[in-house]
């Protein structure tokens, strides 16, 4: 490789490397905001859906709710977005605005992106009438995309159960 192209490539990998490795600072995510930080807070974002529909996929994988199952995002989400993030996550997956009552509720309370690691909180419909809270815990490669690590029960902290077909603040 001649000397004036050394730079260019070193540009070019350096591109290709930090994204992958976390450092792209689009990648530091709060919904809703928090506080005084200096995250993104759109909850509209492709990055945002991608960690939501991940998170209720592996929620639906390991604790099937029978059909229909309401989504609801946290607020300033969407109807196109909660539409997408319904029809992503799986057959019988409805958004919350287009829900029958029957329906139950899986509600995304929060969602935390740090480069390649994700967290997302969900309320979650259980036997005893009461929504759980639970937190799904994400890393992101290259090559698999976003994919679920464990999924945390929050003991203690419950509501009770919302049904869909009820209007998205």
């Amino acid at each position: 490789m001649t000397r004036s192209l050394r730079p260019l490539a070193a540009l070019a990998l350096l591109l290709l490397v930090l994204p992958g490795a976390g450092c792209n600072p689009y990648t530091y995510v709060n919904v809703p905001p928090q506080s005084g930080d200096v995250a993104r807070h759109g909850p509209n974002q492709e990055l945002v859906r991608e960690v939501e529909v991940e998170a209720i996929r592996s929620l639906l994988s390991e604790r099937p709710l029978d059909p229909p199952v309401a989504v609801e995002l946290p607020v300033g989400t969407n109807e196109l977005t909660t539409s997408d993030v319904a029809r992503r996550s799986g057959e019988g997956v409805l958004p919350v605005h287009e829900a029958q009552e029957a329906a139950s509720l899986i509600k995304v309370t929060q969602v935390r992106i740090r480069g390649p690691r994700a967290q997302v909180d969900l309320m979650y419909p259980t036997l005893t009438g009461m929504s759980q809270l639970l937190t799904v815990y994400m890393s992101y490669t290259p090559i698999n995309g976003w994919q679920t690590e464990r999924i945390v029960d929050w003991p203690g902290v419950t509501q009770p159960v919302d049904h869909g077909g009820t209007e998205q603040p």
